[in-house]
């Protein structure tokens, strides 16, 4: 399986391999498309700081499988036990 991560920002690339191959040792998909990412970027102001800038990135992944089966709500789950940020 070609292992490459195209299209993920560098600040999530580590963070997505390592959801990559834990998806990929669980659920042995024969291909994992990303086909979308939402991104919000937002700043926070307060009297009591400085200005902070954020940035939250939601990726939309499709699995693969050679299983019949639908498994959607068992890797959603796997995902939230394992990557709670």
């Amino acid at each position: 399986m070609n292992r490459e991560i195209s299209s993920i920002s560098e600040f999530h690339s580590a963070d997505f391999k390592i959801l990559t191959e834990l998806l990929i040792q669980r659920f042995c998909p024969v291909q994992i498309y990303c086909f979308a990412r939402y991104t919000t970027s937002y700043t926070i102001r307060s009297c009591f700081c400085e200005a902070v800038d954020n940035c939250k990135r939601d990726y939309f992944l499709l699995l693969v499988t050679e299983k019949g089966a639908r498994i959607e709500h068992e890797i959603q789950d796997f995902i939230n036990a394992h990557f709670t940020h």
